[in-house]
């Protein structure tokens, strides 16, 4: 996902669940966790995560030459939400992956209005600088 789904959960606070709120500010500031780690902190079994990462396309960590697993934050978001999704909210995998993607969907959507409106802004600036560049030359 583009977005961390931590931003997207403080960008819209009425509609959020907030278990799911204090799962995402619960987790360490780390750079890394291991899949252990990851395991000890969503309290699933190792193999779970490693079925999410086969079901479920948004989750992947990141492989290291021994093999070892490296989850970032925006690994262990996803891992929370998709917990959320499969054990408190009673999704199958299948559903899991529909609500997922249309999350990304709606990620890509906002993403591309703030680019757009990046864009507005520098022009809007270009257009202030050319005018108080006028402005000097009249002088």
């Amino acid at each position: 996902m583009n977005e961390n789904i931590e931003q997207k959960l403080q960008s819209n606070p009425g509609g959020v669940d907030p278990i799911l709120r204090a799962d995402m500010q619960s987790i360490p500031s780390k750079l890394s966790f291991k899949i252990s780690e990851v395991a000890k902190l969503l309290s699933v079994k190792t193999h779970v995560l490693r079925y999410w990462e086969m079901e479920f396309e948004p989750l992947k960590p990141k492989k290291m030459p021994n093999g070892q697993r490296l989850y970032f934050r925006k690994d262990l978001e996803v891992a929370v939400l998709i917990k959320k999704l499969l054990y408190r909210d009673g999704f199958s995998v299948k559903g899991a992956k529909k609500v997922l993607s249309k999350l990304k969907k709606e990620n890509t959507f906002h993403n591309k209005q703030a680019l757009h409106q990046e864009k507005i802004l520098k022009s809007l600036h270009s257009i202030q600088n050319t005018i108080s560049n006028i402005r000097e030359l009249i002088k």
